[in-house]
């Protein structure tokens, strides 16, 4: 879909019966389930080599570059993972966020607290649905970012006659500041949404001598007026290189918009982005709220032998290769199970073949090709050989690596004791991280008696707050004394004509 392309809004009866009355919700595409999703993938493919063989070579190489650099995609279960936690983070979105219930203007009239004021909040029992995808470099964390965003229009207008006119934004995507500034951040949110909507926002919200207040309430304003649902920040490693104290500043900010402006939020980036959360358990359990998915490398099995197999079916050159050769294994041991360089290695192969005059592509011509590749050799040859000394965007962490399931696994049986997710899935994570040895069993006993502590913690600490009520007592009550003298007592009582003297029992 182009940028400046502004659909009507056509509003549609959602299968799910929860979503009904919601304009926000009715007017998305229904969701697909894999399958469909996996069809509409195989649809956006290269040329195939039938149709590129009419071209000569000079054109076949361009289209390398221009058709099977830019299109080869082989459906894959995270590709599917990844468009269904971007439909879930919509409508989770959406679902707090009914026009018909709360109209946009009466929403902008709210005074909101200010954001940038409230990054040390305590957001411990508000309802998140904040996701992270952690993904190494060139495994395909941004293709399916974009493969998932593009089931969605980019903005569409409501013209309603029981509602205000405006233009719904389902998702602004934009890339992380590399210095951590909120500043910086605003404005690429502004010059995105810009493209989306032909409007003009970067000059009319940064200007000169502007302050992080004027534009965080300007970004604000602009997600309640365009019902913006989910604002994805990729590259989301960058803030392991910001100033001190401003990688927790930015996710605090993260966090509160979606507390305080009901945008779902999901951040993308390479392992390095974990030393991010590393000793931040709220942090930890606020961004897996929503989702975690963690890509790491195909290991070298079926998917790796299919994904190859697909690739060679773009073989530009005069013959094909030869059948005897295992190419999979060959492409392995090159690229590590990293797809990108995989894609990378047979276009130059093909490269090659047209430099050597060579009618197709040889076991010679794979070698060659993967020296040329020289400038990150030496990692990916330090991941065959095992080594320690790998680039941190391309090693998911030890205590991290193989645990996806042994998450999944843990959390449905604690779910089972009626752990809730927002409790259980940081501390998860953090046994695996630092008690990787224990089993399931064990892990889940000692969640539940953490919960169990907090539980009663909890409970002491309401019980602590509740004031006992104030009782007015008359002046002669019994109550008024009190005192562990017993002569000033005996005196109290005595005044209050509670201790009846000899002479009056005489009398």
């Amino acid at each position: 879909m182009e940028n400046n392309i502004i659909f009507t809004a056509d509003r549609q009866k959602p299968s799910n019966p929860a979503y009904q009355g919601n304009p926000l919700i009715e007017t998305l595409p229904e969701p697909v389930n894999s399958a469909q999703f996996y069809e509409v993938i195989k649809g956006r493919k290269p040329y195939s080599r039938e149709f590129v063989l009419g071209f000569d070579w000079l054109t076949r190489v361009k289209l390398l570059d221009t058709s099977l650099r830019e299109k080869f995609l082989v459906p894959n279960r995270k590709l599917y993972e990844i468009y269904d936690l971007i439909y879930s983070s919509i409508v989770s979105s959406y679902c707090k966020r009914n026009i018909l219930v709360n109209p946009i203007k009466s929403e902008l009239r709210t005074n909101y607290r200010n954001l940038t004021q409230l990054f040390q909040y305590n957001y411990e029992s508000t309802f998140s649905y904040s996701s992270i995808i952690i993904g190494i470099t060139g495994i395909g964390k941004t293709t399916g970012i974009n493969t998932g965003v593009s089931l969605f229009p980019k903005a569409m207008r409501h013209i309603e006659s029981e509602y205000e006119t405006f233009v719904q934004v389902p998702i602004v995507k934009i890339e992380c500041p590399k210095d951590g500034s909120i500043k910086a951040l605003c404005k690429s949110f502004f010059i995105e949404l810009d493209s989306i909507v032909n409007e003009n926002y970067q000059n009319e919200y940064c200007k000169r001598g502007d302050t992080v207040d004027d534009r965080v309430s300007a970004m604000a304003k602009l997600v309640k007026s365009h019902c913006i649902g989910l604002l994805i920040i990729d590259e989301i490693q960058h803030l392991s290189k910001a100033k001190s104290g401003g990688s927790e500043m930015m996710l605090n900010f993260f966090l509160n918009l979606d507390n305080t402006l009901h945008i779902s939020i999901l951040i993308v980036g390479t392992p390095e982005a974990l030393d991010l959360f590393s000793d931040k358990q709220r942090l930890k359990r606020r961004f897996s709220s929503g989702a975690s998915i963690l890509w790491d490398r195909f290991p070298e099995k079926k998917e790796w032998s299919i994904l190859i197999n697909q690739l060679f079916k773009y073989q530009y050159t005069e013959e094909l290769a030869d059948d005897e050769t295992n190419w999979s294994s060959l492409f392995y041991g090159h690229c590590q199970g990293v797809t990108d360089r995989a894609v990378k290695l047979f276009v130059l192969t093909q490269k090659l073949a047209y430099l050597f005059n060579s009618k197709s592509i040889t076991l010679e011509l794979v070698n060659k090709a993967a020296s040329e590749m020289w400038l990150d050799k030496e990692s990916f040859e330090n991941l065959r050989l095992n080594k320690s000394n790998v680039d941190s965007d391309l090693r998911i962490p030890n205590y991290f690596r193989n645990s996806e399931d042994r998450v999944k696994s843990i959390s449905n049986e604690l779910k089972n004791h009626d752990i809730p997710n927002d409790f259980s899935l940081s501390r998860i994570q953090d046994h695996l991280k630092k008690r990787y040895s224990l089993t399931n069993t064990e892990i889940c006993l000692e969640i539940i008696i953490e919960f169990n502590e907090y539980a009663f913690t909890e409970a002491s600490e309401s019980l602590g707050n509740i004031k006992t009520p104030e009782v007015s007592l008359e002046e002669n009550d019994l109550r008024n004394c009190s005192t562990e003298n017993l002569e000033t007592l005996h005196n109290q009582l005595k005044n209050l004509g509670l201790i009846a003297t000899c002479d009056h029992i005489l009398n």
